[in-house]
C-alpha cells in the first residue's frame, strides 16, 4: 500500500537480514550502473517475493529501483516442483508397495513419505480397521510399542464424525470426552495428544467404506497445516486408496485362487489328495526311491458292497461313511505316507521305506482296524475292504502304469476273497 511505502527508507521494509544485501545491490548498480536480485518483504504477517532492479542515474546521483511482485510465480514454480516431487513419491511409493504388498514396515514408508510430502507436519500415524475396531499400524514421533496394544472403537475415533479429509484441533481434549481413562493416558503418553496442534485426518475409503486413517499432525505451536497441505493430501488420498484396493482385491484373488488350487487337487468330502495331486507329485518320489534303492508300494484300496450302503441308507450317509473311512486311513499310517481319494469308493495309498515283511506287518493290522465298525448317526456300519499292490520299480516307472497293476491286483483279491493280493506277471 501506498501507506506502508511512502516516506519510508527501502531498507525499513525488507528483512533485517537482507538490509545489508540491499545496500550490496545498491553499491553493485552504482558501481556497474545497473544490478538485479530477488529479496523477501514482510507485509502484515505475509511473506512477498520480488524481484528487484536497481539502476543509478549518475547525474541525479540517485538510484531508480523497480520492485516487481512476483510472490505468484514463485509459488507456482513451488507447487510445480513439490508436485513432480509428489508424482516421484508415488512412483516409488506405488513400485515399493506392488513388490513387498502392504505389512508393518510398508505402513511406516508410506507414513514416512506423507509427513515428507504435506507440509505443515511433522510426525503421524496410521489407523487400521480390524472389524469394527482400528488399531494403530504405524506411528511416527511416538512411542509404537505402546500405541500398538490398544484398538479404538469407530465412536472413539474424532475422524469418524467425518469421514472426509479434515483438521481436528483441540485432539487432547476431545479424547478425554470420548475414549476412558486408560486408552486417554496411553494416548496421552505415547502419542502426545497433549503436544498436537493440529492433526490432518486422512481417511481412505474402499467401497464406500473407511479402512484407514493416515493422521498427519502439526506439533509447532503454530497453525501450519495449509490449503497446500489438505491439497497434497487429497493427491496422496487418492492413491493410497488404489493401492491398498489393489491390495485388497489381490488378497481376494490369492484367496480364492488359493481355493480353486485346493479344489483342484484335494478330495472336498474327505480332504484328502485327488487322483490329478497324486499323479502330478509322485515323480518326486519316484526319484527319492531310486536314489535310496529302495521301494515304492502302491496300494490300491476298494471297498467291498459299498453300494448297498447306498442304495439301503441313502448317499448322504455313504458319503458321510466315506469320509470317516478316509479318516482312519490317514490316522492309521504314518507322516510320510500319501493318501488319496481317487473314486468314489477307491482310495490310494503310496508308502516308502519298508521292505516286504515289514509292509506285510502293517497291512495285518490295518485291515483289522479298518473293520472295526462305524458308528455314524447312532448307526453301526461294518465295511471290509480289497488291497491290490504294485511296486515302483519292478511293476512299472510311471503313476499310469502303477495304478492299473494295482488295480489288476484289488481285482484279484477281490475275486478270490483275500484282503489284499500283490500284483504279478502274468
Amino acid at each position: 500500500s501506498e501507506e506502508s511505502i511512502i516516506g519510508k527508507k527501502i531498507t525499513q521494509i525488507c528483512y533485517y537480514e537482507h538490509r545489508f544485501h540491499f545496500v550490496e545491490l545498491l553499491r553493485n548498480a552504482k558501481a556497474n550502473g545497473f544490478c538485479a536480485d530477488e529479496f523477501d518483504f514482510s507485509f502484515e504477517n505475509t511473506l512477498l517475493l520480488y524481484e528487484m532492479h536497481a539502476k543509478y542515474i549518475e547525474n541525479e546521483g540517485k538510484f531508480l529501483v523497480v520492485l516487481h511482485d512476483i510472490t505468484d510465480r514463485e509459488m507456482a514454480n513451488k507447487n510445480e516442483k513439490n508436485l513432480v516431487k509428489l508424482q516421484n513419491t508415488f512412483i516409488k511409493l506405488v513400485s515399493e508397495i506392488v513388490k513387498t504388498g502392504m505389512d508393518e514396515e510398508t505402513y511406516f514408508r508410506v507414513l514416512k513419505m506423507a509427513i515428507d510430502i504435506v507440509p505443515g507436519v511433522q510426525a503421524g500415524s496410521v489407523l487400521l480397521r480390524v472389524g469394527k475396531e482400528f488399531r494403530f499400524a504405524a506411528a511416527i514421533g511416538y512411542d509404537y510399542s505402546l500405541l500398538k496394544k490398544i484398538t479404538l472403537k469407530e465412536e472413539e475415533l474424532l475422524q469418524t464424525h467425518d469421514s472426509n479429509i479434515g483438521v481436528v484441533k483441540n485432539l487432547n481434549q476431545k479424547n478425554k470426552q470420548n475414549i476412558n481413562d486408560d486408552k486417554g493416558f496411553i494416548l496421552n503418553t505415547a502419542g502426545r495428544t497433549d503436544e498436537i496442534n493440529e492433526m490432518l485426518s486422512i481417511p481412505i475409503k474402499i467401497d464406500s467404506k473407511v479402512v484407514a486413517f493416515f493422521n498427519l499432525d502439526n506439533l509447532e505451536e503454530k497453525a501450519a497445516i495449509t490449503n497446500e497441505s489438505i491439497k497434497i493430501a487429497k493427491l496422496f488420498s487418492d492413491v493410497m486408496t488404489a493401492i491398498m484396493q489393489k491390495n485388497e482385491y489381490e488378497k481376494a484373488l490369492s484367496k480364492k485362487n488359493a481355493e480353486l488350487k485346493k479344489m483342484s487337487n484335494f478330495d472336498p468330502l474327505t480332504n484328502l489328495s485327488n487322483r490329478r495331486f497324486l499323479s502330478e507329485n509322485i515323480s518326486r518320489l519316484f526319484q527319492e526311491v531310486k536314489e535310496a534303492g529302495t521301494i515304492l508300494y502302491m496300494l490300491y484300496i476298494d471297498l467291498n458292497n459299498f453300494k448297498s450302503i447306498n442304495d439301503n441308507y441313502g448317499h448322504e450317509m455313504g458319503d458321510l461313511l466315506l469320509a470317516e473311512f478316509g479318516k482312519r486311513i490317514k490316522e492309521r499310517v504314518r507322516t510320510v505316507d500319501m493318501v488319496s481319494r481317487i473314486g468314489g469308493d477307491e482310495f490310494l495309498l503310496i508308502m516308502t521305506s519298508l521292505n516286504k515283511c515289514d509292509l506285510e506287518q502293517f497291512l495285518n493290522r490295518f485291515i483289522k482296524e479298518l473293520k472295526e465298525p462305524y458308528f455314524i448317526d447312532s448307526k453301526k456300519f461294518y465295511i471290509s475292504s480289497s488291497i491290490g499292490i504294485s511296486r515302483f520299480p519292478t511293476d512299472g516307472s510311471t503313476f499310469q502304469e502303477l495304478l492299473k497293476k494295482s488295480d489288476m491286483a484289488m481285482y484279484k483279491a477281490k475275486k478270490e476273497k483275500l484282503s489284499y493280493a500283490f500284483y504279478e506277471n502274468q
